[in-house]
């Protein structure tokens, strides 16, 4: 399994399985400040050997060049920053 560095407006998650055998999972936000900013942060330890995602493309993307997985999408879709972020991007949807 993996780690995942999933890239939000303005901040990352990095996702990790807590445990080998077990679907347990933890996870750490790094705040960032631009795109260059995250092209930076995603080359450093232990983010450099991860996988990393938009999850604005994820959640609304048509075209996805990798999917994550189900489980991960549900973890993090139920955080905090998460939820915030798809509730402000469907209001800006709906404004449209």
């Amino acid at each position: 399994m993996s780690d995942f560095f999933i890239k939000f407006d303005g901040f990352a998650i990095y996702v990790r399985k807590k445990e080998r055998l077990r679907e347990a999972y933890s996870h750490s936000v790094v705040a960032i400040e631009s795109d260059q900013h995250f092209d930076v942060v995603r080359q450093r330890n232990p983010y450099a050997n991860c996988i990393k995602i938009d999850f604005r493309e994820q959640m609304f993307g048509k075209n996805l060049k990798r999917t994550l997985p189900k489980k991960i999408k549900d973890y993090v879709s139920g955080l905090e920053e998460a939820k915030a972020f798809i509730r402000d991007e469907k209001i800006k949807k709906i404004l449209q």
